[in-house]
Order: C-alpha cells, then sequence, then structure tokens
C-alpha cells in the first residue's frame, strides 16, 4: 500500500503532471506556509459517472444490455476503488480540520479489472462474456493508497468497500 511518503513515480505526461502539482504544493506549504491539503485517491467512481472510458461506468453499461465487456489489459492488474460519497466526506474532514500536508484517500483493497467486471456481472445478473484483450501496454501493476494518515488525523475511513458501492450504482 501507498503511503503518503512513498517517492512518487510516473512516466505518462499524465502522472508527470500530476506529480508537478504535488510538488508545486509542497514548496508553497514550506517555503510560504500555505495551508495546503495535498488529496491522491484512489480511482473514484459512484453513481453519476458515465465516463465510458473508465471501468466501472463501461462495465455496468455494457452489464445492463448483456454487450461482451472488453478487459483492454491482461485483466490482472490491481487497483483501489474510493466511492464518490467517501471522497465527498474525505474532502470535508480535510475543511473541518483545517489540514494540511498530504492525505492518502482509499479502502486499501485492491482488485483486478477481472474481479470488477465480474462483481458488476453478477450484481446485474448479467449474461456479458467478459472478454481480455490485453492490448493495454505499460500498465501498472498495482495501485492502492494507505489511508491510516488521514484516520489518524482527520477521523477519516472508508465507508463503502467496491461491494457496498457497486451495489449502490447497480440498483440505481
Amino acid at each position: 500500500l501507498k503511503t503518503e511518503e512513498d517517492k512518487l513515480k510516473g512516466t505518462h505526461p499524465y502522472d508527470v503532471s500530476k506529480i508537478c502539482c504535488d510538488y508545486l504544493a509542497r514548496s508553497y506549504i514550506e517555503n510560504f506556509g500555505m495551508k495546503i491539503a495535498i488529496t491522491r485517491c484512489a480511482n473514484i467512481y459512484g453513481p453519476t459517472d458515465k465516463h465510458m472510458t473508465r471501468l466501472i461506468p463501461y462495465c455496468i453499461e455494457r452489464a445492463k444490455k448483456n454487450q461482451p465487456i472488453l478487459i483492454r489489459s491482461n485483466g490482472r492488474a490491481k487497483r483501489d476503488y474510493v466511492y464518490i460519497e467517501d471522497v465527498v466526506d474525505a474532502y470535508l474532514a480535510l475543511y473541518k480540520n483545517d489540514a494540511v500536508g498530504v492525505f492518502n484517500f482509499g479502502t486499501g483493497q485492491a482488485y483486478t479489472s477481472l474481479q470488477v467486471a465480474g462483481l458488476v456481472k453478477q450484481m446485474l445478473k448479467s449474461k456479458s462474456k467478459i472478454i481480455v484483450q490485453n492490448i493495454a501496454k505499460n500498465e501498472i501493476q498495482e495501485q492502492s493508497l494507505n489511508s491510516s494518515q488521514a484516520k489518524k488525523i482527520l477521523g477519516w475511513t472508508a465507508q463503502y468497500d467496491l461491494r457496498k458501492g457497486l451495489k449502490e450504482i447497480c440498483r440505481k
């Protein structure tokens, strides 16, 4: 599990842009005493996300229509998923505590793409076939966050595990 102190790594432009912002914010904290909270969230999901390049809304859309669920990667890379209501609670905790520094927000549990697709399919009682395409390259093999600092300083912990969050979305 990645902690707030772990070295940041990234090679893709999107990853590097986030790292640059992180370091820039840290420099303002240290050099100018600004009160800045740097947040690092796991993969955020929720009921109104309709962005079909994201795994969860894509799987739900395909499963509802009993269409094949195409997994671009090898299906084994693991990700931590955090429900939107938990993220809102995290930001409110930052505000209420006037927090400064770096905070991870995630569940600490990582799931493969195949597990996510399977859960969605099961919850929707879908007949969709899951097809692993294995065409995505340079996938990070595991991303999950240790949120113990958020618990210690803010009193925050995720209230939704992936099953509970998916259940909320799939019943709507």
